[in-house]
């Protein structure tokens, strides 16, 4: 090597602008996919988090119907959060025993931004039906 003489490397010395460019537009996607997957996973926990409170309210409201303390209707609890309820009497096939009604209980968030719910049928046996069946 003489003086003067550029100097010439064998290998390359840096990344160039776009070597650059792109890695940083991959680190970007990749960040935002991670994002997403992580706002998804939330929406997903709190979905299920109003799926489990409507379904233990949905529960209660099927243990009162049972005790009788409850008939058709509808009414609001406010047990974490305001929530909606309602009881209503399904329709029995013909071969049904007698004496036996069904109530759809459900319950659902007071508001309408949400789509959790919870609903069960529950299957009564009338006691002055079941007294007569008996004699």
């Amino acid at each position: 090597m003489r003086l003067g003489e550029p100097v010439r490397f064998r290998g390359r010395s840096g990344l160039t602008l776009l070597e650059v460019v792109l890695s940083i537009a991959i680190l970007g996607g990749v960040v935002v996919g991670v994002l997403k997957i992580r706002q998804r996973a939330q929406e997903s926990a709190q979905l299920a988090r109003g799926n489990l409170i409507c379904t233990r309210l949905c529960a209660d409201q099927a243990a009162l119907l049972r005790a009788g303390e409850l008939g058709e209707g509808e009414g609001s609890c406010d047990h974490p959060q305001p929530h909606v309820w309602t009881v209503a009497r399904e329709p029995l096939a013909d071969d049904m025993p007698k004496g036996l009604s069904a109530y759809r209980v459900s319950v659902r968030p007071d508001s309408d931004d949400t789509t959790a719910a919870a609903s069960v049928v529950v299957w009564i046996a009338s006691s002055s039906d079941n007294r007569e069946a008996s004699r």
